[in-house]
């Protein structure tokens, strides 16, 4: 009696296990092949082309994706989601016929990008290139909070059991591979992005709406923001730090809409930003600068934009453009920025603005009536 027990004990734990089994097998397979954070360099279809949780848990995916990576990455970009959201890998290499990766991460803050570097070098000892877009909102606070407040990354260059779990078999993994196959069917491409780690392009019928959030978003971090020079200190500790190792280090300043620059003006803080610009300059020999008042910055807001997303981020058509002008070194849109122009370019940008804030009277009056409420609200 108690060997029949055994056995049939023994016969329901062998099939629970191998449920269990297929269970895992079935879950790694499926978030391997639907791949919903870009990480697996594998082929797509039409149910898993666009992902709706790509950007989700970044500091965590994109390490492991880098780590699954054996491509001989020449180049990579860092930076915040500006960067993140604007930036084609794909089209560098069309550019340049080297390999590329795109690095930058939403709500970076400088204090990351030491560690952030450090261990992309650990994984990729033979990048060459690192083109680091340096945004003014980084630079302001303290540095001894944001330093004990930037995300903890592992530092092992190596998979660690961890890291393949979470990719392969986590069950938030597996609802994200579902809700990607589920939009995919359904049609769904509003903030999806694609296997370059792109947002999809599609029009905004809603676009004063997601401009406004943008607007309110902005004057809540610009109202109570005090710029810290001491920050620019990470820039010289990282051109020494790719000098000593022959890498070598391109700084640029990725654009944002004129409005963005309006609103820095309504929280006073626009000449900080002039003066982080110049004081930028005193740093590196020059750098790239997009974040102007132009053509491509006054862009008119409408449901098809082709420049911005709304007043912070750039789309990728944009990133191309800035692509184009890195690589060649031809600038049209962007402009070479050093101390021994920085007056010059200080000054006129301050009058274009002013000119291009008054030709635009209609849009003026929608970014007063939107910081007017939020001021009103508080």
């Amino acid at each position: 009696m108690d060997f029949d027990y055994k056995n049939k004990y023994k016969k329901y734990l062998l099939k629970l296990f191998l449920a269990l089994f297929c269970v895992l097998f079935a879950t790694g397979i499926l978030n391997f092949f639907v791949n919903p954070y870009n990480i697996f360099q594998v082929p797509t279809c039409k149910l898993t082309y666009l992902k709706p949780e790509a950007k989700l848990q970044e500091r965590l995916t994109k390490f492991i994706g880098l780590k699954f990576d054996k491509r001989k990455i020449d180049t990579v970009f860092l930076g915040t989601s500006r960067a993140d959201y604007a930036i084609d890998k794909d089209y560098y290499k069309q550019l340049t016929g080297k390999e590329a990766e795109n690095m930058a991460m939403g709500g970076m803050i400088i204090e990351e990008y030491q560690d952030v570097l450090d261990l992309i070098l650990k994984i990729h000892p033979e990048i060459k290139n690192v083109y680091l877009s340096a945004d003014f909102i980084m630079f302001g606070g303290n540095s001894v909070f944001d330093e004990l407040s930037k995300a903890k990354l592992n530092t092992d260059k190596n998979l660690t059991s961890s890291e393949i779990c979470s990719a392969l078999f986590s069950i938030t993994g597996l609802r994200d591979s579902a809700w990607t196959i589920i939009k995919n069917i359904l049609g769904i491409k509003t903030k999806m992005y694609m296997p370059n780690g792109l947002r999809y392009p599609t029009e905004n019928e809603n676009f004063e709406e997601s401009i406004a959030a943008s607007i309110v978003e902005y004057s809540k971090k610009y109202e109570n923001f005090e710029y810290n020079p001491e920050k620019l200190n990470t820039i010289r500790f990282l051109k020494e730090y790719c000098d000593n190792r022959g890498i070598n280090l391109i700084i640029f300043v990725m654009p944002t809409h004129i409005v963005d620059m309006q609103l820095m003006q309504y929280e006073n803080v626009y000449d900080d930003f002039l003066a982080w610009k110049q004081d930028l300059s005193y740093i590196v020999p020059f750098y790239y600068d997009f974040q102007y008042p132009c053509n491509i910055s006054n862009e008119k807001f409408s449901a098809d934009m082709k420049y911005f997303f709304e007043i912070s981020h750039a789309t990728p058509v944009t990133g191309n453009l800035i692509l184009d002008e890195l690589v060649s070194d031809n600038l049209s849109f962007g402009r070479f920025y050093s101390s021994d122009y920085s007056y010059v370019f200080n000054k006129s940008d301050r009058d274009e603005l002013f000119l291009l804030a008054d030709d635009e009277k209609e849009r003026t009056l929608f970014l007063d009536k939107v910081w007017r409420k939020v001021k009103n609200a508080v």
